[in-house]
């Protein structure tokens, strides 16, 4: 089994700015993919894929998600691709019966914009592991700890 760590940047609202912003977000509204980050480990091998994403469900940009991951509109619109095309290329990318490590929800919210953007989904089995909620369980860690010393 092959062992991949997954990121994606996407868009979303925090609750300030939605207050703060005139252009308040619509209740409800997805998180956008606009970025992601494949990465192979455990192998001798540079084996990565990053795809840039084109928002085009979103009306406005939110200023926040510059400032956090410097990624302008601009760049989005000149380099970025269509989900659509970026689910192909991660689809092609992984191998089935892959284990996918993230630091959040990744599965669902690719799972969102394969729903959003009306793609029919390839089956090919893949495992996700939410890294954040392992990490989060203290009980399954303590008892690593005791097998450990």
């Amino acid at each position: 089994m092959r062992t991949f760590v997954i990121d994606t940047e996407y868009l979303t609202w925090n609750n300030i700015n939605s207050i703060k912003n005139p252009l308040k977000r619509k209740k409800g509204e997805p998180p956008e993919i606009i970025q992601v980050f494949v990465k192979e480990i455990f192998t001798k091998f540079k084996n990565e894929k990053l795809i840039y994403i084109k928002p085009s469900h979103y009306k406005t940009y939110p200023y926040r998600i510059s400032k956090l991951t410097s990624i302008k509109k601009f760049f989005l619109n000149f380099k970025g691709i269509s989900f659509r095309s970026a689910y192909l290329d991660l689809y092609k990318f992984l191998p089935k019966n892959s284990l996918i490590i993230s630091n959040g929800d990744e599965s669902s919210i690719i799972e969102i914009n394969i729903n959003l953007n009306n793609i029919k989904k390839k089956l090919k089995k893949l495992f996700f592991i939410n890294f954040y909620l392992l990490i989060k369980n203290k009980k399954l860690f303590e008892n690593y700890k005791k097998k450990i010393l």
